[in-house]
């Protein structure tokens, strides 16, 4: 995931999670951002990215001073919902569909349009530099666990409690199990 380096696409990351959202009808009228707690949890999440690199560049006090608070504000709101997600990890279409028990390793990346469900844990597998890498417009389902040195590809969809411990280099697939092994040639392009 590239770094948020200006305004402009602060807001069209921000544009492209939001897009991911459903709207909702209101008293006949398409209610489309309504701030609920994934939607915060996002704004934090790209604000502390958009900050980040603002202090990489510029070191002014005052973007270190609000970089401290919207990091403080992921960390505190995202233990309140019961996520965890570190900066820079994810590229924009982030789309969380249900709330808590997520945690995600802050060294993981994870690309475009990604989709994670409750329970899910992406982390390492005892070293720091053994965090998983993830392609574009992955699934993630209920529960599933990806840990280690793994890379999967793009348009994979990995099923509910599903251990993933090992690299998936065939894009467009669909894996499950414990531990994760090809179960369809469907891939996520049927979930997202």
């Amino acid at each position: 995931m590239e770094m948020i380096r200006n305004f402009t696409e602060y807001r069209r990351v921000l544009k492209r999670d939001f897009e991911r959202y459903p709207s909702f009808k209101a008293n006949g009228f398409s209610v489309r951002f309504r701030l609920d707690s994934r939607r915060k949890l996002l704004i934090f999440l790209r604000r502390a990215e958009y900050f980040d690199y603002q202090v990489k560049c510029k070191k002014k006090t005052c973007l270190k001073l609000l970089l401290v608070f919207y990091l403080f504000r992921l960390k505190e709101f995202g233990e309140k919902i019961g996520v965890e997600i570190k900066k820079n990890s994810f590229g924009p279409g982030l789309y969380i569909t249900h709330i808590g028990g997520i945690v995600i390793n802050g060294n993981s990346r994870i690309g475009e349009n990604c989709t994670i469900n409750a329970g899910v844990n992406i982390g390492n597998s005892g070293k720091v530099e053994n965090v998983p890498i993830l392609g574009d417009n992955i699934w993630i389902g209920p529960g599933a666990k990806i840990f280690g040195r793994v890379m999967l590809a793009n348009g994979i969809a990995i099923g509910a409690n599903a251990v993933v411990n090992k690299t998936f280099s065939e894009e467009n697939i669909t894996i499950a199990g414990v531990p994760a092994k090809k179960v369809s040639g469907k891939g996520s392009r049927y979930q997202i």
